[in-house]
């Protein structure tokens, strides 16, 4: 009986992925530019490409910098687990991170990319808890997601110089809202080719920044008491310019606040629910309807609007 009992209890016992440390792993590159440990191996590529892969990563975070390997880098992550990752450069070096296929962080991307000469790229094919961006001070980074982001997303460019482009790409996936900020002259391009749903979805310029975003794919307005994605340039030199050539489930909010703020908003696809162009404080919002919405609202408060329709309004037009 005893036996038979050990032997149940050991059929139960759930197996656990081998853990390392990131520690671990960079001593291991640092000193033959090869490193395995239970199922996690890494290596170093003739094309000086790092792929870590299988496994899990047992550090709160993983850190990867050019500060770890000396150099301008690129770290490819395979079917490996980790619990939040972080990507970071301000040497005015290039750095490249790509989650792949079977790889997931399960909490928080952090991306920063600061100073001039920066560029940071980020690639996710995998699974991720929450993205946040940040671009500061002249530094350049693109991002590319073609896998699922689960918690939503916090993108920031801050100062003239400053890019980052962003691309949610046709299999990618990122719930729990987004909210994409851009101020002093600081420039974000954001487009969707997948799908996007979220309570909170934020499309902002402040203070000089410069905003331009293009749905091509499909955006899900989760908020059932205020239900629309929100594009809004405030203060002067604001520009925000917004493009739908996709699907809109949810209404469309497009706004300039103060004098010197401009909104340019375009539907070439199909917005469910209202689509409305909105001005105070001397801002300028200039929009069409070239395809399909619920209903079209224009007013102002102080600034000027202008919209114009060439598509069809199911509802009505105020």
């Amino acid at each position: 009986m005893i036996a038979i009992i050990t032997s149940v209890i050991i059929l139960l016992t759930p197996i656990q992925a081998s853990a390392v440390t990131w520690g671990e792993i960079l001593t291991g590159l640092r000193a033959s530019d090869t490193f395995t440990s239970g199922e996690t191996a890494a290596a170093r590529t003739s094309e000086g490409e790092y792929v870590i892969s299988g496994g899990q990563i047992d550090d709160d975070f993983v850190e990867v910098s050019t500060l770890q390997f000396s150099d301008s880098l690129k770290v490819l992550f395979q079917n490996i687990k980790i619990k939040q990752l972080n990507a970071h450069e301000d040497s005015g070096k290039t750095i490249a991170v790509i989650l792949g296929s079977g790889s997931e962080v399960k909490g928080r991307v952090i991306a920063s990319a600061h100073g001039k000469d920066t560029n940071l790229s980020l690639t996710n094919e995998g699974k991720m808890g929450s993205l946040n961006a940040i671009v500061h001070n002249q530094a350049q980074a693109s991002i590319k997601n073609n896998g699922e982001i689960t918690g939503g997303m916090n993108n920031e460019v801050h100062g003239e110089g400053s890019r980052l482009e962003f691309v949610n790409d046709k299999e990618g996936r990122i719930t729990g809202g987004m909210d994409n900020g851009v101020s002093e002259k600081g420039e974000l391009v954001f487009t969707n080719n997948g799908t996007i749903s979220g309570e909170h979805l934020f499309n902002g310029a402040f203070d000089g920044g410069m905003l331009k975003n293009t749905n091509n794919g499909t955006i899900n307005v989760t908020n059932v008491t205020n239900e629309s994605l929100h594009n809004y340039a405030r203060g002067g030199g604001s520009f925000v310019e917004s493009t739908n050539n996709g699907t809109i489930n949810g209404g469309v909010m497009n706004q300039a606040d103060h004098e010197g703020s401009r909104n340019v908003a375009a539907n070439n696809g199909t917005v469910n629910g209202q689509y409305e162009f909105y001005t105070g404080g001397g801002g300028e919002v200039s929009g069409e309807n070239n395809g399909t919405v619920n209903s079209l609202y224009a007013g102002a408060d102080g600034g000027q609007v202008s919209a114009v329709n060439n598509g069809k309004v199911k509802e009505e037009i105020r």
